[in-house]
């Protein structure tokens, strides 16, 4: 094709779509609006999506687990292992950003303003201030400033419940690993307010040390687990942890085994995200297609005239492929300044949850519903729906042009 010849064809279908100006108009803003929902569709999912699989890790979970074989089949913190050198490295050589080594137990804590059911964690401060941040969150108090001693971290809604301050005591009843029933005095070191008021009721920490002294009658040196907290970027690392607990003979979790609740929201989410990407494809469908048809019909005469003239099928064709990327360029236009307006207000707003709150603390499986939910927009999103859009207009406008030029074929 020539020069002159390619920029007469592109001066033609310009014209055209100039001179249809009302449904071009329409085509290309209705496939903007269509882009614009479908992407923010996504970007919202996305980001609730985040921020609940965020809350979650965040609940002293991680993104995976390494647990104690025992412990991971029934809770069992009576035979703790410990963190050997192998173990050690494999963990310095993973995904891991961060991991902390835990041992637990349940305890049990009654008084006059009621009872609640704890989960007693015996952590190493250094490792474990950077898996979930109690040290950035303290309300009032220290982060065991000695390890040695007898001293509890607790949650600022277990302390408001209980009326409990800094230096009072906290009686826990649990049971130690040979099933006799124990209260123990620990000392309210520090006060966090972190996560959710369900987080900060039934999880208090306390040193290893004071952990083994409370559950095991004794000290033993080292660093021990019943499991380790893994954070880690997000779930794509799954099989290097999965290789790493075969080698070392440990049980491998993810956030979605130990909190399915979550999981199998976030799975509904994507579904009702799916279906409705297929509603939204439907109709962009038969809003490009029917006026596409409509257009090329509506030029059956100009059409006729050109193949008297001796405008080949071919030249046609050639006409038709500038017709449809001037339109995607025109559709691409309108889309990227609505999906630009829409998401980029969202991104600097946030979505307000308020009205659904009323102002009350509202949870879902231990997950607080945050105040405001932030759009995530990732760049397949994008391609994905930009590739839907070019190949419904490109196969519309084909489809269109080749029915359109049968009939002219069977008239002459």
């Amino acid at each position: 094709m020539s020069h002159s010849e390619n920029t007469y064809f592109r001066g033609f279908a310009w014209k055209s779509i100039r001179r249809n100006k009302g449904r071009s108009s329409f085509i290309s803003l209705t496939v903007a609006l269509a882009v614009t929902v479908s992407v923010w569709i996504m970007v919202f999912f996305q980001g609730v999506n985040t921020h609940m699989e965020r809350a979650v890790v965040d609940t002293n979970t991680g993104f995976f687990q390494l647990q104690e074989p025992n412990f991971a089949k029934s809770s069992d913190s009576s035979r703790p292992l410990p963190v050997t050198e192998k173990l050690s490295t494999g963990l310095k050589n993973s995904p891991a950003s961060h991991y902390s080594p835990e041992l637990v137990f349940d305890g049990y804590l009654v008084a006059p303003e009621g009872a609640a059911t704890l989960t007693v964690i015996g952590v190493d401060p250094e490792l474990h201030r950077n898996v979930v941040p109690i040290t950035q969150n303290l309300e009032a108090g220290t982060y065991f400033s000695s390890p040695e001693l007898p001293t509890v971290v607790i949650g600022k809604e277990l302390a408001r419940r209980f009326n409990l301050g800094l230096g009072d005591s906290l009686v826990v009843n649990y049971q130690d690993h040979l099933g006799e029933l124990r209260s123990e005095i620990l000392l309210i070191e520090g006060i966090y307010a972190f996560n959710s008021k369900g987080f900060q009721s039934g999880h208090v920490y306390i040193s290893q040390t004071t952990w083994q002294q409370l559950f095991m009658n004794a000290v033993r040196p080292g660093t021990f687990f019943n499991r380790i907290v893994i954070l880690a970027p997000d779930l794509s690392g799954a099989a290097a942890f999965e290789a790493l607990a075969r080698g070392t003979g440990l049980a491998h979790k993810t956030w979605k085994n130990i909190n399915p609740e979550i999981a199998v929201l976030i799975d509904f989410q994507v579904g009702l995200m799916n279906f409705c990407f297929v509603i939204i494809g439907i109709t962009i469908v038969m809003t490009i297609l029917t006026p596409v048809r409509m257009l090329w019909q509506e030029r059956l005469k100009e059409l006729r005239m050109l193949k008297i003239l001796g405008l080949t099928s071919a030249r046609m064709w050639k006409i038709a492929f500038h017709e449809i990327y001037l339109m995607m360029a025109l559709c691409g236009s309108f889309s990227i300044f609505l999906v630009t307006l829409v998401v980029g207000i969202n991104s600097y707003t946030g979505i307000d949850f308020g009205l659904i709150k009323e102002g009350e603390n509202v949870e879902r499986a231990g997950i607080q519903i945050p105040e405001e939910v932030y759009p995530i927009l990732r760049g397949e999103h994008l391609v994905a729906t930009a590739v839907f859009v070019v190949l419904v207009l490109g196969l519309s406008y084909a489809w269109s042009i080749h029915k359109t030029l049968k009939i002219i074929k069977l008239e002459s």
